[in-house]
């Protein structure tokens, strides 16, 4: 009767004491729990609170571009210059004219006359108006045909063109000052980088900002080592029951294992221990088993797990998460675990101590360094740096400055000042360089000859910049362009039969005639140009007939009975009144009179 009583009593203080066991490990389990959730929650948070801030970097970084982009466009608008006015292929603007045979600048050597008349075809009027818009410049000379403009709208252009020119100075002081504020916007634009200094600190800030994932992640193994009563719970269970199961509890990653059967047999007293071999029971042979069993595996003899160490990583270099150099390479330095490995963008630093170093290469423009402590079994510490390396720039600044020359030569050369022993290339040309100073000499083509130099020296930023050479002719080269033009137009020039030419005169449109002949009428505009009745037929006894209508610009020194060659191009039919009424005769605008 009393060994079943006491087999009763042993029962019911298991019983008891597994429950005991239970509620303070269902405590523990409650309490990893947690601490697993807020470390999930804390790495949540600081992940959106990253993709906020990367996307406020990408905002801010779009809206610099988009504002960028819109003062450039503004540039080139100013650049294009402003359109003033406009007829056939010609064009007016602030600081050019454009005409088919080229783009001069604005000077008041350029002269606009317009020519207009009425044609008509097989006997009727075609009521569409016609004319010839001739420009003098310093470059060349033009003859633009017209149709369909009306005569007020052509003269209001001629003018334009000449109140332009006459006022070309104001003008182009006008258009400088224009460029001048949008390319001064563009350098304020692209200087204001604010915004994006901002965003990209405000990640770096984030990127940096590990409390709460620390702390969350020291609170997790704070609450894994805190086994002291699960401990003692499985000590009172297995005094009373060796051969009781007890579980292992540890946390998502949790490095702790229970070895609390080694615990239990190494806290009993020698006495104890033989007693329980010596007795054969069933109990002492299961605990045996179960120490050896655990005895080889069992890292820690400890009443109580070790606290679980946090893994530390900090720079001393750089101070902040971005510096700028002008060196090839950068030196990192920083404190970690003395028992962490640290990488730089995967390469293993040298350690001393806690202390941690390694020089990384760095290219041109901004480089990411990726700095890593790892530690098995331990979660990586991470930080991520911005090193910029900016080169100091050579030097180069050219004679005369970029823009605005005029030569009427055809070579020029092209100087400057550069940083010693740097290269120089004009247009990818060398350039000889002696110290401080470079020159190279160029081939230039009529109208404007734009050059790239660039200069470059190993360790130093490059710089580009072009130059504008404006190449004229000169007056000798003028006069034997226009006598070219003037002979190989004449050379082309033929003289139609008149009674042919009266016949139809439409089908001969555009072809280039030469007649002699004497100047029947003449009527001349004070501003120069004019129409004549011109007779190409002699019938002899200095007696002249069969008239031609003749278009003419300029001055004509002969008066009616003079004696003159023409060299133009027929039109067609020309109607107008005569006192014995409409009379048709063949039109001839003439280029070309000599006298």
């Amino acid at each position: 009767m009393p060994q079943t009583t006491d087999y009763q009593t042993r029962v019911k203080a298991i019983r008891e004491a597994r429950l005991r066991l239970k509620e303070v490990e269902e405590a523990h389990v409650a309490a990893l729990r947690s601490a697993t959730q807020k470390l999930a929650q804390a790495k949540r948070a600081r992940e959106k609170t990253l993709k906020e801030a990367q996307s406020q970097l990408r905002s801010a970084t779009s809206g610099y571009d988009s504002r960028v982009t819109g003062a450039k466009r503004k540039v080139e608008e100013a650049r294009n210059g402003e359109l003033l006015a406009r007829l056939a292929s010609v064009r007016l603007y602030d600081n050019r004219l454009e005409a088919p045979e080229g783009t001069v600048p604005l000077s008041i050597d350029i002269k606009a006359t317009v020519e207009m008349s009425t044609s008509t075809q097989k006997g009727k009027s075609s009521g569409i108006p016609e004319g010839l818009l001739l420009l003098s410049t310093p470059r060349f000379d033009s003859v633009v045909s017209f149709r369909g403009v009306p005569a007020a709208t052509a003269h209001q252009v001629a003018a334009n063109i000449n109140t332009a020119a006459k006022n070309a100075s104001e003008s182009l002081r006008t258009y400088k000052q224009r460029l001048d504020v949008a390319e001064k916007e563009l350098k304020r634009v692209t200087a204001d980088r604010s915004e994006i200094e901002q965003a990209s600190a405000r990640l770096e800030e984030v990127e940096a900002d590990t409390h709460s994932v620390d702390q969350a992640e020291a609170n997790l193994a704070a609450a894994e080592a805190n086994t002291e009563e699960l401990g003692t719970r499985r000590r009172e269970l297995l005094a009373l029951d060796p051969t009781a199961k007890v579980k292992e509890i540890k946390a998502p990653g949790s490095r702790l294992a229970s070895s609390q059967p080694l615990i239990w047999w190494r806290e009993r007293s020698r006495p104890a221990r033989i007693a329980l071999i010596a007795g054969g029971s069933l109990f002492g042979l299961l605990v045996l088993l179960i120490i050896i069993g655990t005895v080889a595996g069992s890292p820690n003899s400890s009443k109580t797990a070790a606290k679980k160490p946090v893994l530390t990583l900090s720079l001393t270099q750089p101070a902040g998460a971005r510096d700028v150099t002008t060196e090839a390479s950068y030196k990192i330095v920083g404190t970690a675990s003395s028992d962490a490995r640290v990488t730089v963008n995967g390469k293993a630093s040298s350690r001393q101590g806690r202390q941690f170093s390694l020089v990384v290469p760095l290219r041109d423009g901004e480089n990411v360094v990726n700095v890593q402590a790892i530690k098995s079994g331990m979660s990586v510490k991470k930080q991520t740096l911005t090193i910029v390396r900016q080169l100091p720039p050579v030097v180069l600044s050219l004679q005369g400055g970029q823009g605005g020359i005029t030569v009427r030569q055809p070579t020029y050369t092209i100087k400057g000042r550069t940083t010693p022993g740097a290269r120089v290339r004009v247009s990818g040309r060398s350039a000889s360089v002696t110290g401080n100073r470079f020159e190279l000499t160029v081939q230039l083509s009529q109208g404007e000859n734009v050059f790239g130099v660039r200069a470059d020296k190993t360790g130093l930023a490059s710089r580009y910049t072009r130059i504008t050479v404006v190449r004229r002719l000169s007056t000798a080269e003028i006069s034997q362009q226009r006598a070219v033009r003037r002979q190989t137009f004449m050379n082309a020039c033929t003289t139609i039969p008149f009674n042919q030419l009266n016949k139809n005169a439409d089908g001969y449109a555009g072809t280039r005639v030469k007649y002699y002949g004497e100047i029947f009428q003449i009527q001349e505009s004070s501003y120069g140009g004019g129409m004549m009745l011109f007779s190409v037929t002699d019938m002899g006894y200095d007696i002249w007939t069969d008239e031609v209508w003749v278009n003419y610009t300029g001055h004509v020194r002969g008066a009616e009975g003079d004696k003159l060659t023409i060299y133009g191009t027929v039109v067609g039919t020309k109607t107008y009144e005569a006192q014995m009424g409409e009379r048709y005769v063949p039109e001839i605008d003439a280029k070309y009179i000599v006298e």
